[in-house]
């Protein structure tokens, strides 16, 4: 089966650990959880990777390592457990504004939230800021679809070593009310590292 540039780049990180779930892989690879768990997701449905627990955040394993991964699972310490909760802030749902049904009732004025599935709030990675494309409203600008940057959220995790983004100046905004596609609409993106060059004219050499 045929993947896609960003499920290549996820398997190849999975070769290099036993089992992660995608709190940790997003860190690693400078991408939302929300999408992260969604390549992971697929990627087990053709059959690359193996979930191996039940959580939100499911932890996400190459078969061949299912059993490893199962048994560390097993003995996993309260603190780890503790860690990753801490690491993650529970929000009021953007999109539907805490009520928990779909704000503009598309299938029916009682039909679930489809972003927080009727729960009313959200889980989101700490720290977090408003997302600049919705600015937090969760909404694509005139639409009643969810914020395709947030996924209806209406915030968007805050990662170290950013600055702003070079092809929207921040707004995180693309063409036709669409989010950037350089920094995935969150107005920033990774510094790159100075080559040797750039050090040299920096330093006077």
């Amino acid at each position: 089966m045929s993947t896609s540039p960003n499920e290549k780049e996820l398997l190849g990180y999975f070769k290099d650990v036993d089992g992660a779930n995608a709190v940790t892989v997003s860190k690693k690879m400078a991408l939302s959880i929300d999408y992260t768990q969604i390549l992971c997701t697929k990627l087990a449905a053709k059959g690359f990777l193996e979930k191996v627990s039940k959580e939100q955040y499911p932890v996400f394993c190459l078969p061949e390592n299912k059993a490893k991964v199962e048994e560390r699972l097993k003995t996993r310490t309260k603190s780890e457990r503790t860690a990753l909760k801490k690491s993650m802030a529970e929000v009021k749902c953007a999109f539907c504004q805490g009520t928990g049904r779909d704000p503009f009732g598309v299938m029916s004025v009682l039909s679930k939230c489809q972003v927080c599935k009727g729960r009313g709030t959200v889980r989101i990675e700490k720290p977090y800021e408003k997302c600049p494309v919705c600015d937090g409203t969760g909404v694509q600008y005139n639409k009643k679809l969810n914020c395709l940057a947030c996924k209806g959220k209406g915030v968007l995790p805050v990662k170290e070593g950013l600055e702003t983004c070079p092809e929207c100046g921040g707004s995180g905004k693309g063409a036709m009310g669409l989010y950037c596609l350089k920094c995935k609409g969150r107005g920033k993106v990774y510094k790159k590292p100075e080559s040797r060059l750039d050090q040299q004219v920096n330093n006077g050499g």
